[in-house]
């Protein structure tokens, strides 16, 4: 169901909504799923531009409720996996590329964790 068809919520002035939809998002929103996964598909660049390009990255924002989220871009010849991931533990990152290496896929990995 639409929010914006409910005419409770149409009701509701919108400086009312602003102060305290947040607080329900954070307790309903993302109750129902553990993680995230965004796909921004392919992204073209205009052939002037890509020699000035290494590749794309991009964070997909974590949050309280789903620590850990996934993202992937791609360009004509690569695609670029991202986590965004708030814990201190890095082991569904570390499994993930333990799968693609053990199924042939060559990967490179670039990290800010020390």
């Amino acid at each position: 169901m639409n929010p914006m068809q409910n005419i409770i919520i149409k009701s509701v002035p919108y400086l009312i909504k602003r102060m305290f939809f947040p607080f329900i998002f954070d307790y309903y929103g993302e109750r129902g799923y553990t993680t995230g996964f965004s796909n921004l598909g392919i992204f073209k660049v205009n052939k002037k531009y890509e020699k000035y390009l290494k590749g794309f990255r991009f964070l997909p924002p974590p949050s309280k409720r789903c620590k850990i989220k996934m993202g992937v871009v791609s360009d004509c010849n690569k695609v670029y996996v991202n986590f965004g991931n708030l814990t201190a533990n890095y082991d569904i990152e570390r499994d993930f590329f333990v799968y693609l290496r053990k199924r042939g896929i060559k990967s490179k990995i670039i990290t800010n964790y020390f």
